[in-house]
């Protein structure tokens, strides 16, 4: 039975769950249990199906965690389900399971590497042989069968999140000892066990985190087919439109007021991306890596930059506030911003031409990037430091074509001139406050929802309609305009 876990709140682990309980619960009396044949065909089918396409969503709070993480899901004396969260470049050490185990890992998040490792039991070395090295990418389907006997580790990569699911059945003969469960509970045996495993103590314990619920780790969902048609169709065609114009209007749709700015954008920045990289490079045509945003507060900088992410078809963008840039801690901003392009640095050395585009938002980027040596009170040169390793990032010895660095500021004249050559922050485009046209853009967005839904009232649907409102409301930004509607509903 299982031991007594908070209660699981989540059907798709419960599915997980019950395949794993049926499996040990019926093996196959004829099957090979050192080779992992005990378990029966349509029951292993069970188990796949039930970790197939899952995915993971990360909660903000362990990205920053010293160590991995586990959430122990149930437990059984011949199973176990957990979760295993791992922050940038943390790794859980060679565990090992008994000969004849069935385990399966499904990634749920980001990516990780799973090597299969040989001890030397005569004890004349303690390097392991290497039997397997495999990269595991969330999204690319069923989860990755491990045979029991072999330790295994997995390693994360620097800067990048990742998570996966881990299924453990253990054969016929085989029982997990008492003892040692939950998150922070044994990972495995340190050498693979003999059948008398129950008694076998040598276990590693103590080298994650652990979590109490599924829940406070991951948010856990199944695409839909539509969704996963969607995202082969986004892979196929990089998620991109096919010309200038298409990619003004779908800008367009979300984004109001903005036509003179976004036709630059379009024109100066994101053109050169519509067309592959095979074709641009024989022509020199190389994509610019960074734009600056300026204006005065509300006028739409932050959601600009969000559309262009989305309209390009790119990774989720990591937008991150400048003040938070600055630590107490020395190199600690450095090792942040190196760890914000460490995603798009693995992904173009794994995928070439066809890596898909990063996108890092700095938000208040006056905050950090001031002139180096405009700050007299600043004796430890920290603020310079950052500026430097942003620049290198940006435009270094190494520089990445899968990236855009969008920054903005109220403020462009407090930049280092340095972050806004050629290369870097090359392309400033100025988002002011929206003209009447604008305005009126901007309100019928704002009201698009009320006016589908037959909320508005004839006067204030007309007011809407007619332009008169966005004439009364000279001056105001896109984001005055929105807390108006807000008061006005």
């Amino acid at each position: 039975a299982a031991l007594d876990y908070p209660r699981l709140d989540d059907g798709l682990l419960q599915a997980v769950v019950g395949a794993a309980e049926r499996a040990v619960a019926d093996p196959d009396p004829g099957g090979q249990e050192a080779y992992g044949d005990w378990i029966r065909e349509e029951l292993s089918a069970a188990c796949t199906d039930a970790l197939a396409g899952l995915r993971g969503r990360k909660l903000v709070w362990w990205l920053d965690a010293p160590r991995p993480l586990r959430a122990v899901a149930a437990r059984g004396a011949k199973y176990e389900v957990s979760v295993v969260a791992l922050p940038g470049g943390c790794s859980l050490p060679p565990a090992a399971f008994p000969r004849g185990s069935v385990i399966y890992c499904a990634p749920l998040l980001g990516q990780f590497t799973v090597r299969r490792l040989r001890f030397d039991i005569t004890g004349k070395t303690s390097t392991p042989i290497e039997l397997m090295k495999r990269v595991l990418k969330a999204g690319t389907g069923k989860p990755t069968l491990l045979p029991g006997g072999p330790c295994h580790s997995y390693e994360g990569v620097p800067g990048v999140a990742s998570a996966f699911v881990q299924l453990v059945m253990l054969p016929p003969t085989s029982d997990f000892p008492p003892g040692h469960v939950g998150g922070e509970g044994s990972i495995g045996w340190r050498r693979s066990p003999g059948e008398s495993c129950k008694d076998n103590f040598d276990l590693i314990d103590g080298v994650s985190l652990g979590v109490e619920k599924v829940s406070d780790l991951l948010l856990l969902d199944r695409p839909s087919q539509e969704a996963l048609a969607r995202e082969r169709e986004l892979d196929r065609t990089g998620g991109q439109p096919g010309s200038k114009l298409k990619l003004t209007e779908r800008i367009g749709q979300r984004v109001g007021g903005l036509n003179d700015a976004l036709d630059e954008i379009v024109r100066r920045v994101l053109a050169s991306r519509l067309y592959p990289p095979a074709l641009t490079r024989p022509l020199g045509v190389k994509p610019v890596r960074g734009m600056l945003l300026y204006g005065p507060p509300g006028c739409g900088k932050t959601l600009l930059a969000r559309e262009i992410a989305g309209a390009m078809g790119a990774r989720e963008p990591k937008i991150v506030n400048g003040p938070e840039m600055m630590s107490k801690f020395v190199g600690d901003s450095e090792q942040f911003i190196r760890s914000l392009f460490a995603e798009a640095e693995v992904e173009q050395a794994e995928a070439g031409d066809d890596s898909a585009l990063h996108v890092i938002v700095f938000d208040e980027i006056d905050a950090f990037t001031r002139e180096r040596g405009s700050l007299t009170g600043d004796t430890s040169g920290i603020r310079d430091s950052v500026v430097n390793q942003l620049l290198a990032k940006m435009d270094g010895v190494e520089s990445l074509d899968n990236i855009l660095v969008i920054g903005l500021t109220n403020r462009p004249e407090l930049i280092d001139g340095a972050l806004l050559r050629p290369g870097r922050l090359e392309v400033q485009v100025e988002v002011p406050r929206p003209d009447a046209g604008g305005r009126q853009q901007i309100l019928s967005i704002q009201s698009c929802e009320l006016r589908e839904r037959g909320c508005l009232a004839p006067r204030a649907a007309a007011c809407l309609s007619s332009g008169a409102l966005a004439q009364v409301t000279r001056g105001f930004s896109g984001a005055d305009i929105a807390g108006l509607m807000r008061s006005a509903t």
